[in-house]
């Protein structure tokens, strides 16, 4: 499936769910287009540069994910084409109470502080004291920077694994590790495949997934059974919440054996779909361990 049609699936699953504003679609919709233009506009020439002077399968063996502080590449005048037009969709789609901080980083080459690519590294690599310095010296939401962080590293870090590992999108090795072996982010979200059971963590960050134990936490790694749970909102849903009374994180999993019909499942739209149980597992006091 072409990824225009898999991006006009995904728009439809949510249409379909009716548990979605239909603005926010729109929304959604013109955020994976802006991605999905950028990704084609990536040069793999200068990834394919990179690649070469990196072992892949040594990575793996030792437990370090694929992408780091020394192979992650970013474009410099990419990077000022794309954030200039997520930008300038921010100011026609968002609420008047939002435009001054989207004002801010549309003039954000202006002040010293502000370092497009920086950003960007700092996003994958979880760096949250740069973030909360950043905020302070341009005066800007946080929620604001990790969301054009976001949306802009994901189309970068697909390109990267593609040329890295071009394989699949799936890391059928044995990995078996509490972060993404793609960008080294936690899981955001987990499923368990329809035929077995097996279980799969999914990165957010850059769309990985990969192996994990079932009965872990993907968090502290936690296998005592009497600290771990799981609630569902009804009892045949195929959606849940696994929570740890070890370390207080929770993750939202996905057991395709309850699908009532086969479909495709596209993680960031489960993700969307699933909201209200984020909001249930935060009432209990549990955590996500993203940002």
């Amino acid at each position: 499936m072409e990824k225009t049609k898999k991006i006009k699936h995904q728009i439809d699953l949510l249409e379909k769910s009716n548990q979605i504003a239909p603005e926010f679609i729109e929304f959604y919709q013109q955020i994976l287009l802006i991605q999905h233009k950028y990704k084609n506009l990536i040069d793999k020439s200068k990834l394919s540069i990179l690649a070469s002077t990196v072992d892949i399968e040594q990575r793996l063996s030792e437990g370090r994910p694929l992408i780091d502080a020394t192979n992650f590449y970013v474009d410099k005048q990419f990077a000022e084409s794309m954030v200039q037009e997520v930008v300038d969709f921010l100011k026609q789609s968002r609420e008047q109470n939002e435009i001054d901080d989207i004002l801010k980083i549309d003039s954000a080459s202006e002040n010293k502080y502000f370092a497009l690519i920086n950003i960007l590294k700092n996003f994958v690599f979880e760096d949250k004291d740069y973030f909360s310095e950043l905020t302070k010296n341009i005066d800007v939401k946080l929620e604001l920077l990790i969301f054009i962080a976001r949306t802009m590293d994901l189309p970068l870090l697909e390109a990267h694994r593609e040329v890295l590992r071009p394989d699949s999108h799936l890391i059928k090795a044995n990995w078996l590790r509490p972060f993404c072996p793609t960008c080294g982010s936690v899981a955001a979200m987990g499923r368990l495949e329809k035929k077995l059971g097996q279980k799969f963590l999914w990165c957010s960050v850059c769309n990985t997934q990969w192996n994990f134990q079932r009965i872990q936490c993907p968090f502290c790694l936690n296998i005592d059974q009497a600290k771990s749970r799981y609630f569902f909102v009804e009892e045949d849903s195929p959606y849940r919440v696994d929570v740890c009374d070890n370390c207080k994180r929770y993750i939202k999993t996905i057991d395709e054996r309850k699908f009532s019909e086969e479909r495709d499942v596209f993680m960031n739209v489960e993700d969307l779909l699933t909201v209200s149980l984020d909001e249930l597992a935060e009432k209990d006091g549990y955590q996500s361990a993203l940002w």
